[in-house]
């Protein structure tokens, strides 16, 4: 079963314009997939109606309110709910609701994590298909998690209480050994880039990596692969040298809207916030002929060098945002940047997504 976390803070239009599970749905459909997903509501579920859940429920996607449950997890988390913000604050907490969802199960298996902000390009079938017997999170990001030792929820939650305990303290701890054990994070297919103090779920799993303390496999494993995996368009160069896409940085996009590198598909794309802003970029210099000449960012994983913005998010507060106090304009949702990019290119590859992708793969720098 494939799960995804989400939380509706406001109105069903302003969460569905930020995290478009219907776009999900459709791609989840578009690629013949079986396997259901599951969008488990920790807060926010009564803010949306019957036809949005139904709607989604026709095409695989199953809705489930956990807003009670996931109060009481909250409550024992004081230290966790006063030190972050309410985003992060779920997105700690939402490894034990799903630890608590996987008990609840008569026969629990295998389990997969997807981000909300994900769109398919490969059924969920074969994805798990493809994981089946694996446990990681993918290059240090959870936008995709393959559970098959169900043991990583009950180290994930020990370490959460010590962090939980002391904050500071732990977060130091983490911090002193970084240089050391990051040695290890291309081998464990991880990224050590974790703050201090920890500032996110992510952080803390990539110290629990890093560290040998969480299960995840070799990333000679993960990669034993048909697929290319890439947990931020970003970042699809930086683990180029794991996987074997025939010494082609090309994307190709099928008709069925399957995306390849090589003989290897990309079974999904990551519309996390850095590449959406970067997709805004691109789209803006795009309507001047311009996007060829879009910058990169130059460390993919925080977007800095040396702790420097890297140089699109500059152009893009530029172009945007000067605009926006001049014209009144608001800021594109993540909805609409996933619709733009999914219309022609101006290439025979498809759509602007693989346009964009390979502006990406074969003119970035080596190691974005």
């Amino acid at each position: 079963m494939f799960y995804v976390f989400a939380w509706c803070s406001q109105s069903e239009k302003a969460f569905n314009d930020g995290v478009p599970l219907d776009l999900l749905a459709d791609s989840w459909v578009r690629h013949g997939s079986t396997i259901p997903v599951t969008v488990v509501f920790l807060e926010g579920h009564d803010r949306l109606s019957a036809a949005y859940t139904s709607a989604l429920a026709a095409k695989g996607i199953k809705c489930i309110d956990y807003s009670a449950n996931f109060s009481a997890i909250v409550v024992r988390h004081p230290n966790i709910s006063a030190h972050y913000s309410h985003y992060e604050r779920n997105c700690f907490l939402r490894w034990i609701a799903f630890a608590e969802l996987v008990n609840a199960t008569a026969e629990p298996g295998q389990v997969w994590h997807l981000d909300g902000d994900v769109i398919l390009h490969a059924s969920t079938d074969s994805l798990a298909s493809d994981t089946a017997g694996k446990t990681f999170v993918l290059q240090g990001c959870p936008v995709f998690v393959s559970i098959s030792d169900l043991r990583w929820f009950m180290i994930y939650i020990a370490e959460l209480r010590k962090l939980e305990a002391d904050i500071i303290g732990y977060s130091s701890v983490a911090a002193a050994s970084r240089s050391e054990i990051s040695r290890r994070d291309r081998e464990l297919c991880n990224s050590s880039v974790y703050r201090n103090p920890i500032g996110s779920d992510q952080d803390l799993l990539e110290y629990l990596i890093s560290a040998g303390i969480q299960i995840q496999d070799l990333a000679a494993n993960i990669f034993k692969s048909e697929f290319f995996f890439a947990g931020s368009p970003l970042m699809a160069l930086y683990w180029a040298s794991e996987q074997d896409t025939l010494n082609t940085a090309l994307v190709v996009e099928h008709p069925s809207g399957e995306l390849w590198i090589g003989q290897r598909r990309i079974p999904f794309v990551h519309y996390h916030n850095d590449f959406c802003q970067y997709g805004d970029v691109w789209l803006i210099l795009r309507k001047v002929g311009l996007e060829a000449f879009t910058p990169f960012s130059i460390d993919p994983v925080r977007g800095t060098v040396n702790g420097a913005q890297s140089p699109y998010r500059w152009l893009r507060w530029t172009l945007r945002n000067r605009g926006l106090r001049k014209f009144k304009l608001k800021m594109p949702a993540r909805r609409q940047i996933i619709l733009e990019l999914s219309k022609p290119g101006r290439t025979d590859h498809g759509t602007r997504l693989s346009d964009i992708l390979n502006h990406l793969t074969t003119s970035a720098p080596e190691r974005l």
